[in-house]
């Protein structure tokens, strides 16, 4: 139920990229701002997050693209806890939105999202959003405006009385997310102002697929001491690879090379919740700093989908105001408006092919030089462990944090 101003947002799947540049922890002049402060908000998150005895899987983007598009309709100190929660603060709207619409350009508009059409095929890539008001609310034109040039959203008005209007907002979700995520929006109340959404979708082959000959049950340590079974997909061969006292990390690439997965397996001193609160920028630059090794890789199959409300811990990071009666979105609407919660959802399937995920968030209102090493690595993935999905390498523009989680139980 959507108490005053609803704004939905869905992501969906999308690999992994971010340079150390790019997640350095001062802005340079050569990565997006977008890229930077969507990658810095997703590791703060993830900071906030980590350590469950569940699973977790988050698309910082899609969050920060629609917490992005709700500050543009927000003034005063509600705008002001926004803008510095999103790693924005210091920068006017006009260079926010102007940097949002060059990066997704660049990021959605390359050759290699022509379509998937099966082993090989280019990365499958998709954004979409979408702003459903209620039809006796008189928007800022400016601010619909802005919406529809900016972030291409689609704007639609609705009876929210209606007991269809839920109906055709999920069916949008369930189209832009190819099924993954049905709904996100279970009721609507007249009293609803407006429901922004923002949608997205991946899938990729990996550049070298396990074998599904090699994948076969075995050991999976829980952070309880619970031993279970899981199907542990296995490879051998030359990857890029970076370990010390603290992480093994491995670099998996999708058929694009501008894409990949980072999976990050903590030493066996340190527990899952202990490495969720050492992901700053600074550490995940430096996990990055891979070489070219010989080694074996052992990392199971899964699938999960999650879903969390995030209005407490977003207070907590800093923006409390927006959600708040003292919430000021007269750029929006002249109503009185607040955002009653944010609401992730995510999706993701890994296995011997590749990756297929999706999200959503309903608001209703994240190599250094070449070393030989002396042998042969093994990193067997049978305990709780990080992973993440970057985009990279277009000049830097478009390094960025897209999806990222932890695996406590990959069953």
């Amino acid at each position: 139920m959507v108490k005053h101003f609803a704004i939905a947002l869905i992501a969906a799947v999308l690999v992994l990229t971010q340079s150390p540049a790019a997640l350095a922890a001062e802005p340079q002049t050569s990565s997006s701002l977008t890229a930077q402060s969507s990658s810095k908000f997703g590791l703060a998150l993830l900071r906030k997050l980590g350590g469950q005895s569940k699973n977790l899987f988050i698309c910082p983007l899609s969050i920060h693209t629609c917490l992005e598009m709700a500050l543009a309709g927000a003034k005063g100190k509600t705008a002001q806890e926004m803008a510095e929660v999103l790693g924005l603060s210091g920068h006017a709207m006009p260079e926010v939105e102007a940097d949002y619409s060059s990066f997704m350009s660049k990021l959605t508009t390359k050759p290699q999202f022509a379509g998937f059409e099966g082993p090989g095929a280019a990365v499958q890539l998709e954004f979409a959003n979408s702003l459903w008001s209620h039809k006796d609310l008189n928007l800022v034109p400016s601010y619909v405006s802005l919406l529809k040039n900016t972030y291409k959203a689609e704007c639609t008005a609705l009876d929210f009385a209606n007991p269809s209007a839920p109906g055709r907002i999920n069916s949008w979700v369930k189209q832009c997310t190819h099924g993954k995520i049905d709904s996100v929006i279970q009721s609507l109340d007249p009293a609803d102002l407006l429901v922004l959404v923002n949608a997205a979708y991946f899938k990729a082959h990996w550049e070298h697929e396990f074998s599904k000959s090699q994948t076969r049950p075995s050991s999976f340590y829980l952070g309880s001491g619970k031993v279970v079974k899981v199907p542990m997909m296995h490879a051998s061969r030359r990857f890029e690879y970076y370990e010390d006292k603290d992480v093994q990390l491995i670099s998996l690439p999708y058929t694009d090379s501008h894409f990949q997965m980072y999976i990050v397996l903590p030493q066996k001193t340190l527990s899952i919740g202990k490495f969720c609160a050492m992901l700053t920028a600074e550490n995940w630059s430096k996990w990055k700093q891979c070489s070219n090794r010989e080694g074996a890789l052992a990392v199971p199959k899964f699938k999960l989908e999650y879903q969390i409300g995030l209005k407490s811990i977003l207070a907590e990071m800093g923006m409390p105001t927006a959600f708040s009666i003292a919430a000021d979105f007269s750029k929006m609407t002249a109503r009185k408006a607040l955002i009653s919660d944010v609401i992730h959802k995510t999706f993701v399937d890994v296995n011997e092919e590749g990756t297929e995920a999706a999200a959503v968030t309903a608001i209703p209102i994240a190599g250094a030089g070449f070393h030989e090493p002396e042998k042969p690595f093994s990193m067997v993935v049978d305990r709780p462990f990080f992973f993440a999905l970057e985009s990279n390498g277009f000049e830097q523009q478009t390094d960025a944090l897209i999806f990222a989680g932890t695996v406590v139980d990959p069953r």
